[in-house]
């Protein structure tokens, strides 16, 4: 356990520690690294002065300096450890991923099938702005401590309550339903924005509050509002996947066998509850088990959609062909133009590389001591994830159709944004792995004033 340093160093033992420290560009470590150091040489100096009385404190000190070996070598044996991390491979995932949807907004300009009558530019070059914006953010993300956040979680969790409220008050229609604002000459969606905002106030509540919260306090404060909110426009997807993360966030955090069976069944039972009474659920469940029912009408995308898929072959029409039977290709539906353009052998590769992405971000969490950083990554992924499975599942005839993006590939400027930002934060997360003390670490070095 390291010592409570109220003395002064001495200036042999403080200007060593300083040149070390020089060398470590993990400042979060400086304090913790210059304490053990001293600890370390302090305990030298006792040995050096009881086995030869002679020495003065002042020349064993130096003694003691002088065995840690020159100051630059050991600074940068501290740095190598504690270095800020860069994980190359997701990354190399991410870039995949934006490589095809370039490639496939390329494909849909050739068709000619659908030009932006609010931007002065087509799919392909809107797709380049707001991905080359979203990686500037990724990058400025990166560097940010997202450990700042954790104070502000209750303020971030307001703060998107009301958006929401502003937003179902006052925003935009958009196919009958209110959820983007115009923020400076610029549309944002909150709704589909709001969930990673509210995952990331839930994963700071929790941790500051959920040893002494019950678990149904916190559901009831935490989850039900925004349910309330998004229910009041049901046709949003977000509904459903901020539920399953923050049940997700609930089990990782309450470790009771009574609250993981229960949280479930209650969520569950609540899920059943809500689609059963409101319409739009209600309509695309049984077009999913039975689109046969009413084929001009809530049948026909899932009808047009397997048929499509079903002519497609293994590789495809080809770049730039037109398919003009299933509507929303180029959002909603675009792992079918995916098939419909490369065939199955391009969904197939798709697939992998989004299963890859997928399990990258999954290890990072194993990998992060952090507890907040570690519950942030569960829950963003979660988040993530769900888009990409239902996106791929929906397509394929395994999951009813909804209002939902394949992230990263479709087309769409706040979802690109949202995304390549989300995936910034983890990144953070994940550059500080090595530079972050576990709750083990943090109590053998007490906090100091």
């Amino acid at each position: 356990m390291t010592k409570q340093h109220t003395r002064e160093r001495h200036p042999v033992v403080e200007s060593f520690l300083y040149e070390v420290t020089s060398y470590i560009r993990a400042r979060e470590w400086h304090r913790d690294i210059r304490d053990e150091l001293s600890d370390h040489l302090e305990d030298s100096a006792d040995e050096a002065q009881s086995n030869d009385s002679s020495l003065s404190r002042d020349e064993a000190y130096r003694l003691a300096v002088a065995q840690m070996g020159a100051a630059s070598e050991v600074g940068k044996r501290f740095d190598r450890i504690h270095r800020p991390r860069t994980d190359w491979v997701l990354l190399g995932l991410l870039g995949l991923l934006l490589g095809a949807s370039f490639l496939l907004m390329y494909s849909m300009d050739r068709t000619l099938m659908i030009r932006s009558s609010v931007y002065p530019f087509d799919l392909f070059e809107k797709k380049l702005v707001y991905s080359g914006v979203g990686l500037l953010l990724l990058l400025a993300i990166r560097l940010f401590d997202y450990r700042k956040l954790l104070a502000y979680s209750n303020w971030i969790y307001g703060f998107t309550l009301v958006m929401m409220l502003i937003t179902l008050s006052t925003g935009r229609y958009v196919n009958g339903s209110r959820h983007d604002i115009n923020l400076f000459g610029i549309q944002v969606d909150v709704l589909n924005i709001s969930p990673y905002a509210l995952i990331v106030s839930l994963c700071g509540v929790l941790i500051l509050r959920a040893s002494d919260t019950t678990w149904w306090k916190m559901w009831l404060i935490y989850v039900i509002p925004p349910l309330v909110f998004y229910a009041i426009e049901p046709y949003r997807p977000m509904l459903l996947f901020y539920f399953l993360a923050a049940l997700v966030l609930f089990l990782v955090t309450y470790k009771s066998w009574v609250l993981r069976i229960g949280v479930p069944l209650l969520h569950l039972g609540a899920l059943v509850v809500f689609a059963m009474n409101h319409h739009y659920w209600d309509m695309r469940i049984k077009s999913f088990f039975d689109p046969g029912s009413d084929p001009n009408g809530i049948g026909y995308m899932a009808i047009q959609t397997l048929k499509t898929l079903r002519e497609a072959g293994w590789f495809g029409q080809g770049i730039g062909q037109s398919n003009m039977t299933v509507p929303n290709l180029y959002s909603d539906m675009m792992f079918t133009y995916i098939v419909f353009t490369f065939g199955w052998a391009g969904g197939v590769a798709l697939v992998w590389v989004v299963a890859a992405f997928l399990l990258r971000i999954v290890q990072a969490s194993s990998r992060v001591l952090d507890p907040y950083g570690k519950q942030l990554i569960i829950g963003l992924s979660v988040l993530l994830g769900m888009q990409f499975i239902w996106s791929i599942g929906m397509a394929v005839g395994l999951l009813p159709i909804i209002s939902v993006q394949l992230p990263l590939v479709a087309n769409g400027g706040s979802s690109q944004l949202t995304c390549l930002a989300l995936l910034g934060l983890i990144m953070s997360i994940y550059r500080r792995k090595d530079m972050i003390r576990s709750h083990r670490q943090q109590s053998m070095h007490p906090a100091r004033k």
